[in-house]
């Protein structure tokens, strides 16, 4: 067994850990008192499930951390961090991060950015990771993720626009109250979720490439609470399919390909949307 050196509020605790993954927990956890303010290590590579001790409603037991030092983590695990609501993220650097589990900065409710959390690499973020992250803002840049589970950015109101360039699929919730969003771009994006609900200043969405949009009749209307949106353009060259005609928004121009416009009057749960007033169609243009 060797030692992991960890350093909290400035003070050197040693603890032993298993290998081959060196973790956090349970190692460290009898000391996680609630005064704790500050964690350092660079002998830690994966933080593990529930260090916060919130998983399941349970009460942080890091209420007053403001500072993480990892250097050398590559993953946080499930609920790693959530409801800590003393991380603002300006105190956090894990530069070799590339995996962020479930909820694991859930209801962190004063974190304004995750440039700490190498979002340049991240490759992996869980459900709900950010989820009720009401003070996130500005404009978040994931240029290395391909799938964007169900309520990763969910109620995250402050955020003003996302740049994710290689996402192919977007899950349920996934956008739901994000209220600082007026435009939204998927540009790689197959698959879509209903994930806009109580996006209340969304005006404009682009899925150049977009196939499926998966509004299932179950749950919350795909565009639910979306007074403002106007324009939904789709670009494939062949005509998105639906799995319900439940949209829960009138008056939106869907804009598509010229040589679609037909094809989608008479396509499955489209002609419905249609005939009954619910969207127009117009050309995409060149």
């Amino acid at each position: 067994m060797s030692k992991a050196v960890v350093t909290c509020n400035g003070k050197v605790l040693t603890g032993n850990i298993g290998t081959p993954t060196i973790d956090v927990i349970p190692d460290l956890s009898g000391i996680l008192d609630g005064s704790i303010t500050s964690i350092k290590t660079d002998k830690v590579t994966k933080v593990t499930a529930n260090l916060s001790g919130s998983a399941s409603g349970g009460s942080c037991r890091l209420p007053k951390l403001v500072e993480l030092d990892l250097p050398n983590v590559t993953t946080l695990g499930n609920y790693a961090f959530s409801r800590c609501t003393g991380l603002t993220g300006y105190k956090i650097s894990i530069p070799k991060l590339t995996s962020i589990g479930t909820y694991a900065f859930m209801q962190c409710t004063n974190l304004q950015t995750i440039a700490g959390l190498n979002p340049a690499g991240l490759t992996d973020i869980g459900l709900g990771a950010f989820s009720s992250d009401n003070r996130l803002s500005g404009t978040i840049s994931l240029p290395k993720l391909t799938t964007l589970n169900s309520e990763t950015f969910s109620g995250c109101s402050s955020v003003s626009s996302y740049d994710l360039p290689k996402v192919t699929s977007v899950g349920n919730s996934a956008f739901r109250s994000n209220y600082g969003l007026k435009t939204l771009t998927l540009p790689e994006c197959i698959t879509v979720g209903k994930c806009f609900a109580y996006c209340s200043n969304l005006e404009t969405i682009i899925l150049p490439k977009a196939t499926k949009i998966n509004n299932t009749s179950s749950g919350e209307s795909l565009f639910l609470n979306c007074p403002k949106l106007a324009a939904v353009t789709l670009g494939a060259s062949t005509v998105c399919s639906l799995v319900s005609t439940d949209w829960g928004k009138s008056g939106i121009t869907v804009y598509v390909p010229e040589s679609l416009i037909e094809s989608y009057k008479a396509a499955t749960y489209w002609s419905t949307l249609y005939n009954n007033g619910t969207i127009t169609f117009e050309a995409i243009e060149e």
